[in-house]
């Protein structure tokens, strides 16, 4: 069963969240609702190398581990007009193999995406720098 789900508060710098899932402890402002501290805790299912980006507010997809209703796993976000909540991709390394082209105001490190095209460039510069050098040392080696 999948259902939908409200973030109450997100824990563990942002790998699990508490949920509410209206289904079972109706909203918040209700006098039946569930208490805000014992809402289920449910890990959030990203792919590796991502961290999710989701705030309080943000309605998401669960599942239920074992078809147990007291251990949900958020498996999905759904797209709200006007949320900022976006899945911030962190990565230590990254191969690209596939041309791409980046916003300008792309961020890598410390490095600006309208900066990088300058440093690309600057590379093949100090390139092309090298292998004349190489070539003329050859020629050199040759000579003697």
């Amino acid at each position: 069963m999948i259902l939908r789900a409200i973030i109450e508060e997100i824990v563990d710098d942002g790998l699990r969240a508490r949920v509410r899932i209206p289904r079972y402890n109706k909203s918040a402002d209700s006098p039946t609702a569930t208490p805000f501290d014992e809402l289920y805790i449910a890990p959030i299912c990203c792919a590796p190398g991502l961290k999710p980006a989701l705030v309080v507010g943000d309605i998401v997809f669960v599942s239920f581990e074992d078809d147990e209703i007291d251990q949900p796993v958020i498996i999905g976000t759904l797209f709200r007009e006007g949320s900022e909540s976006l899945t911030d991709v962190s990565a230590t390394s990254s191969k690209i193999e596939v041309n791409c082209e980046l916003p300008r105001d792309t961020t890598i490190g410390d490095v600006k995406s309208s900066n990088i095209e300058t440093l690309l460039n600057c590379r093949d510069d100090i390139q092309g720098q090298i292998d004349y050098l190489d070539q003329r040392i050859k020629r050199l080696e040759d000579m003697l």
